[in-house]
C-alpha cells in the first residue's frame, strides 16, 4: 500500500510540473499558444476535466468535477505566472500561494522543450518504462507504464491518457476534444468574484516537492554539461 502511495505521490508531483508555469515573454511551456483539452473520467469515479491555456501556459485554468461513492466535488486551479489559485464550490474562498518552482524554471531558461525532458526524467524515477507508441486524437502518444497499474499516454507536454489500476481503483482519464492554437477568451482565466481572496502558506508537503523537482534539475544540467 505505502509503495502505491508514493507512485501516485510522484505521478501528482510529474502532473504539478506540467501545469507550473513560466514567464510567457521569455519561456513556454507548451508548444502551442493557445488550447484547450477535455477530458471524461471513467470506472472507481465519473466526471470531467477541461484545461485553458494561452500565452504558450502562462496562463492556465483546469476545471474537474468529480463524482465517486455518491460525493460530488468541483475544483478549479488557476495559474498566472508563479501566482497559483484554487477554490471548489464547497468553500467560500480562494487560496493564493506562490508555486514555489518557477523561479528555477526562469533561472535556468526553460523552454517546452525543457519542460518535455523535465517529465520524462520525473516520470523514470518514479519507475515508469517507455512501452512504445499510440494516437490518440490523431496525436502520436508516448505510453509510460509502471508496475504499480498506472499507464500515461502523453504527447508535447499533455496528458492525453492516463489508466489507473491502483490502490484497490479503476480510474480513466480519455480525451473527448483538443483544440490547439484556438482563441481563448481572457475572462476564462479571471477570478471568481463571489468568494473572498485568502493567502495561503506552502506546507511541508509542498516544498518537498519543490526539493525534488531541483535535485531533479540540478542532475539535468550536469548531465547536459558532461
Amino acid at each position: 500500500m505505502k509503495k502505491n502511495s508514493n507512485v501516485l505521490i510522484f505521478l501528482l508531483l510529474a502532473a504539478f510540473v506540467l501545469q507550473v508555469n513560466v514567464n510567457a515573454q521569455e519561456f513556454k511551456k507548451y508548444y502551442q499558444k493557445s488550447g484547450k483539452l477535455v477530458q471524461k473520467l471513467s470506472g472507481a469515479a465519473s466526471g470531467s476535466q477541461t484545461i485553458y491555456w494561452d500565452d504558450f501556459g502562462n496562463k492556465e485554468l483546469t476545471e474537474s468535477e468529480m463524482n465517486m461513492m455518491g460525493m460530488s466535488m468541483k475544483q478549479s486551479s488557476l495559474i498566472l505566472g508563479k501566482d497559483m489559485y484554487t477554490w471548489s464550490s464547497s468553500d467560500p474562498n480562494v487560496y493564493h500561494v506562490d508555486d514555489g518552482i518557477t523561479e528555477e524554471f526562469e533561472k535556468r531558461n526553460f523552454t517546452a522543450d525543457d519542460f518535455a525532458r523535465l517529465s520524462e526524467e520525473m516520470m523514470k524515477q518514479s519507475g515508469f518504462e517507455k512501452k512504445g507508441n499510440e494516437t490518440i486524437m490523431g496525436k502520436n502518444c508516448t505510453i509510460w507504464e509502471n508496475t504499480e497499474g498506472i499507464k500515461v499516454w502523453a504527447w508535447k507536454n499533455l496528458t492525453l491518457q492516463m489508466v489507473m489500476n491502483a490502490m484497490g481503483m479503476n480510474m480513466k482519464y480519455e480525451t473527448v476534444s483538443l483544440d490547439l492554437n484556438t482563441d481563448i477568451s481572457g475572462s476564462i482565466f479571471e477570478l471568481p468574484k463571489d468568494k473572498t481572496l485568502q493567502e495561503k502558506e506552502s506546507d511541508e508537503k509542498t516544498q518537498a516537492e519543490k526539493e525534488k523537482t531541483i535535485e531533479i534539475l540540478n542532475n539535468m544540467s550536469k548531465t547536459e554539461n558532461n
